[in-house]
């Protein structure tokens, strides 16, 4: 499970549990990681903190800096059915208007932060994976231009549904998909890979959250904690 980011700071204007109940969810749901989004900025740094010392997943980003007033990593690497996941993160350059004062975040540009990164990572994954809040164009430039990118997960704030679709990057496919915004979806996206790696076929859909899915009862109880209805 990966998220894009913008995450913690839900419709609710209040904002009343700052964050805790996102991430109590996303703890349910197994979540591995999410990309740090502007949005998840307008929280105070302790808030933050506070947050992920509670997340059982990665919070990463590879174009902020530097660490140590929040929990910054720019990727985690996870091992699946043998192989060596890279999830990396992309923050949108608008998140350097986002911080609360006091928090002192450097944003460099997405592209040459995804690059120098990935560049970094050859011999140390299978696969890599970026978790991107940047625009719709910006995510077709790190699929065009970014050599060993193989999968990127986006998110944008259109309302337009956007679906699945494959570029030919530098060394082959790369598989772009972005879910509609709001968890009103679920975003399910397999991809098949060769023995060198590349993508070989991949299959996207957006599954509408409707009541023919069964609410699950810890998830229940949590919203009951914190009195919001299903």
């Amino acid at each position: 499970m990966l998220d894009a980011g913008n995450s913690l700071f839900g419709k609710d204007p209040s904002n009343s549990s700052q964050g805790a109940i996102q991430i109590q969810a996303m703890n349910l749901m197994g979540y591995d990681a999410m990309a740090w989004g502007e949005n998840d900025l307008i929280l105070s740094a302790a808030v933050l903190r506070e947050r992920f010392a509670e997340a059982t997943f990665a919070a990463v980003s590879t174009n902020l800096g530097p660490a140590g007033e929040l929990p910054l990593q720019p990727y985690v690497l996870k091992e699946v059915e043998g192989h060596t996941v890279a999830i990396l993160g992309a923050t949108a350059p608008a998140a350097a208007k986002r911080t609360q004062p006091g928090i002192a975040l450097t944003v460099e540009p997405p592209l040459e932060a995804i690059s120098r990164t990935v560049a970094g990572l050859r011999g140390q994954a299978d696969v890599v994976i970026v978790l991107s809040n940047l625009s719709v164009a910006e995510n077709e430039a790190l699929a065009l231009q970014v050599p060993g990118i193989d999968v990127l997960l986006g998110s944008h704030e259109t309302g337009a549904r956007i679906g699945s679709r494959a570029y030919n990057g530098p060394e082959g496919q790369v598989v772009v998909a972005v879910t509609y915004r709001q968890g009103q979806f679920l975003g399910q996206l397999t991809v098949r890979f060769d023995d060198a790696g590349r993508v070989v076929s991949f299959a996207g859909q957006d599954l509408t959250l409707t009541d023919k899915y069964a609410d699950d009862p810890a998830m229940l109880e949590l919203l009951a904690q914190y009195g919001v209805k299903p």
